[in-house]
């Protein structure tokens, strides 16, 4: 996270935290449809 950080210019990392960990949230709910999708269309 620390890199990440340094690259976007940030002061320190509890700023890319909370400006990114919402995003990463929503991806993550994404990927669960898609994943429940995927095994109910095989099950």
């Amino acid at each position: 996270m620390h890199s990440i950080a340094d690259r976007l210019g940030h002061a320190n990392v509890t700023t890319t935290q909370e400006t990114y960990t919402h995003i990463i949230k929503e991806l993550e709910k994404k990927d669960e449809q898609k994943m429940i999708g995927a095994l109910s269309a095989i099950a």
